[in-house]
Parts: C-alpha cells; sequence; structure tokens
C-alpha cells in the first residue's frame, strides 16, 4: 500500500504520506511507479491557508487512470466553493469538519463510494454506517451539522464577490496607509475567503500576538497543527522561508465586515509604527 499526496495538505494527513508530490505531472509520475500496488492519493480541493483551488476533477481522473483510490479533504471548501455533484465519476471519499461551515464543534462526515467501499470491506448495514461507527450515534449534532452544511451551500455563490470585495479592499487600505503587501498565490484560482498576505518586515509571529490583545484574530502562515518554524506549504507555493515567516493568513466568514477589515488595517499599522 502508498499512500500519496501533495505537499499542500494539512499536517493531519500530510504526516501519513509515504510519498508527496508538487503537481499533477509529479504525481503521474509517482503513480507508474507502482503499478502492482494498492494507492490511495490524498489531495485537498481548497488550500486551508493560501485558498488556493486545486484541479480535483483532473487528479481524481488520473487516479483512477492508475488503480489509485482518490480521497479529497473539503474542510477548506465546503462554504467556501462548489463541489461537483458528480463526485463518483473522479473522487472516492470527502471528509469535512464541521465547525469550519458553521456546525457543532467535534462533528463532521464523510462520503465513500462504492468503489472504495469495498476496498475498505464496509458493511452493508446502514444501522452502524457501513460499519465505520458503532454505538448510539449523537443524531441531534448530526442534524445541526447538516443544516449548517445546506446553509454553507446556498450561501457560496452570495459570498464569493463579497470576500473578493474585502479582500482588495484590505490590500488598498494597507497601501494607502504605507504597508507593503502582497496576496500570495493570486495569480492562481483561488478563493477569498482565505488569503495569504506577505508583510514584508513585519514578522508574523509577532503581528498575529500583537493583535490578539485587541481581539483581531489572524494566524501566521503555517497550520495550526504545525511547528512554528513549520512553513512546508508556502515554500512549495514559491516564498522563501524568509518570506513565509512575513506571511498572515487572514479569513473571512459570513460576518465579516469592512469595519473589522478596517480595524485590522489600524492594528497592522500601529505594530508596524511601534516596532519596525
Amino acid at each position: 500500500m502508498k499512500i500519496i499526496g501533495g505537499v499542500y495538505e494539512h499536517d493531519a494527513i500530510f504526516r501519513y504520506l509515504d510519498l508527496y508530490v508538487h503537481d499533477i505531472g509529479e504525481l503521474e509520475r509517482v503513480l507508474q511507479m507502482y503499478p502492482e500496488e494498492d494507492k490511495i492519493v490524498c489531495w485537498m480541493m481548497v488550500n486551508n491557508i493560501t485558498g488556493v483551488v486545486f484541479n480535483v476533477e483532473e487528479i481524481g481522473s488520473l487516479c483512477h487512470k492508475y488503480g489509485a483510490y482518490y480521497i479529497m479533504d473539503t474542510v477548506a471548501t465546503i462554504g467556501h466553493y462548489p463541489i461537483s455533484n458528480d463526485l463518483e465519476s473522479f473522487c472516492d471519499c470527502i471528509i469535512t469538519s464541521a465547525h469550519k461551515y458553521g456546525g457543532p464543534q467535534g462533528t463532521g462526515c464523510m462520503w465513500v463510494s462504492d468503489r472504495f467501499a469495498n476496498f475498505l470491506g464496509l458493511s452493508n448495514d446502514s444501522h452502524e454506517e457501513q460499519g465505520l461507527i458503532h454505538g448510539t450515534p449523537n443524531v441531534s449534532a448530526a442534524v445541526a451539522m447538516s443544516y449548517a452544511m445546506e446553509h454553507a451551500v446556498e450561501a457560496v455563490s452570495l459570498m464569493q464577490d463579497r470576500w473578493q470585495n474585502l479582500t482588495f479592499h484590505l490590500q488598498r487600505m494597507l497601501n494607502k496607509n504605507g504597508v507593503e503587501c502582497d496576496l500570495v498565490c493570486n495569480d492562481q484560482p483561488k478563493i477569498y475567503a482565505i488569503n495569504a498576505l506577505y508583510l514584508p518586515t513585519l514578522n508574523a509571529d509577532a503581528l498575529t500576538q500583537y493583535l490578539s490583545t485587541k481581539s483581531i484574530y489572524i494566524s501566521p502562515g503555517h497550520s495550526a497543527c504545525a511547528d512554528n518554524d513549520d512553513y512546508r506549504v508556502l515554500e512549495a507555493f514559491g516564498l522563501t522561508k524568509q518570506e513565509a515567516s512575513q506571511t498572515v493568513r487572514i479569513s473571512f466568514g459570513e460576518s465579516t465586515t469592512q469595519e473589522d477589515i478596517d480595524a485590522l488595517v489600524q492594528g497592522i499599522v500601529e505594530f508596524k509604527n511601534l516596532f519596525i
């Protein structure tokens, strides 16, 4: 068994990969290396740090071409970007985390294709969720999660333009106030609910701590589950380690307003004036 994935995966998945790749061409070469082995490929749809959207249908079709099973992480996708209704044509499994789209903490769900279910040897008994869950499920949490998912999916088209406008407003206000900034991966397909913003000369860890004292919460440019100096994903997108250490991750939700952006800009300007 070989577990293969993109270098961009969340640490929760990346730590279990046998091999990682940077692009689809490299993925095809690796798949060709193991024609007789069972292969599982993990590749997220939307990157949780930069907001980059990967061509998952092409990735999944390539996996099926070489007999691999494709697991798609949609934790940063649901509520931010539409997902195909024809999943089984290219995908074998998707995973979600409910708190990312307004559902209860500690809940999530997974869809598994018939093909992957057979490979895993899952049960046909729906009473215990095909052998994946034993005992009494938390029905109220599951119902709340499903309602939250429905709302998030329905709101996607309405929110995308709004998030893009907020991102552009953020850049304009920073430039207006003399703060140099660059939106990482803005030349690639991406969502604007998740942004990696490079702020030259500003240390991301120090800035996020300073802003938290003002109840403004952003993140450094690495996974919350990773070590403080683990900039694997940003380096994979082409940043140097120094540039990555000066990059923050800014996420928007349904309730984010222009006033929130103005408060963030004011906090960044204050930090720069105090410490640079």
